[in-house]
């Protein structure tokens, strides 16, 4: 399949195939469903009506290392997974322990550095490098995985940006990263394991991410863009150079609107031309940042400008034209999909 050609032009909202060959998802993040809203099935069922999948991201709270109860602080984010579950969704989610920024007035000077303790308690001496982090770590990671059962799971959040900020935990983490993964096999043989970096990953990066082969079971990285442009081959799929045979798998995709370089067209035609670039290279699955825009106005100016008009829809909840396209997309058969699974299922 080629690429979707590029133009000047607003891009139709019709999808550009006619069999959809990758599930379509959205994230809990700029869900659109706060804490108190009454309006949750409503919003559910908005949900459904553009993705078959969501993702699901979690923020360690290290309750292990406090002796706490091992789910303390995700009931809320667990309950979106319950809601997504009875509206026939899929499941996926993200355990990051590099990006939050609760205790940073500027989130992003703590972006890519282990989270402290939500109290602002700073982890015991070596952080990742001391097995009581590590262990605490998997602990809360396998209580969530039992308590919501996803098919995907990621380890971390964009780890190649911990990479760069923490070189010396690498190590650690690799080593944090393959018992979680066994931990997880072992109870739940059929869920996908794997990590996600921040944009097609570079050369020294994925000799750092083979290091976790062969216990990797996709290859996923996140996209964020304000403007389409022609990629050269291989692009997209570089990252296969970890291993040709794992499915490609992209946890977070968004385009903003109305920040001077993005406009509603521009959303739409940056979005058709991935909808396409996604399908020609084994995608498994494409999720969006934020179904609604958000009000991020109390946070930082570059947060604000990052996140605040990448959804698919308005703040007031009318649609933009490129979610009339995702859902035009989304509404279409499946390609095969469940069927090339049963087949390889059965050759085992």
């Amino acid at each position: 399949m080629q690429f979707a050609k590029l133009s000047t032009a607003a891009e139709t909202t019709d999808a550009p195939f006619k069999s959809r060959p990758y599930l379509m998802g959205i994230s809990s993040m700029g869900s659109g469903i706060d804490h108190d809203n009454a309006k949750t099935d409503e919003r559910m069922n908005e949900w459904r009506q553009a993705a078959d999948l969501v993702n699901l991201f979690f923020h360690i709270n290290w309750n292990a290392l406090d002796k706490k109860p091992l789910l303390e602080g995700h009931e809320w984010i667990a309950h979106l997974g319950d809601e997504a579950r009875k509206k026939g969704m899929k499941l996926s989610m993200v355990m990051d322990f590099t990006h939050d920024g609760r205790l940073k007035d500027d989130i992003l000077s703590g972006v890519g550095l282990v989270n402290r303790c939500p109290d602002g308690r700073a982890l015991p001496e070596g952080e990742l490098a001391n097995p009581a982090v590590q262990n605490a770590y998997q602990e809360e990671l396998l209580a969530l995985v039992r308590r919501i059962q996803p098919e995907y799971v990621f380890i971390g959040l964009e780890i190649n940006i911990f990479l760069y900020r923490c070189p010396e935990l690498w190590p650690p983490f690799v080593e944090m990263y393959k018992n979680c993964y066994d931990a997880i096999k072992a109870e739940f043989p059929d869920t996908s394991v794997s990590v996600y970096s921040a944009g097609v990953p570079n050369g020294k990066e994925i000799n750092a991410l083979r290091l976790l082969l062969p216990k990797l079971d996709n290859l996923a990285y996140s996209i964020y863009c304000d403007t389409p442009w022609e990629f050269p081959d291989g692009y997209l799929t570089r990252i296969r150079q970890l291993d040709p045979n794992l499915p490609l798998f992209i946890p977070e995709f968004g385009v903003r609107t109305f920040t001077g370089k993005s406009d509603e067209e521009n959303q739409l035609r940056v979005l058709n031309y991935y909808l396409s670039a996604f399908a020609s290279v084994e995608t498994e699955a494409v999720v969006w940042c934020h179904l609604y825009d958000q009000d991020f106005s109390a946070g930082p100016v570059w947060f604000k400008d990052a996140f605040e008009t990448i959804g698919l829809k308005r703040l007031d909840g009318t649609p933009k034209p490129a979610y009339q396209l995702w859902k035009e997309t989304f509404e279409l058969p499946m390609m095969f999909q469940d069927l090339w699974r049963v087949l390889l299922d059965g050759k085992k």
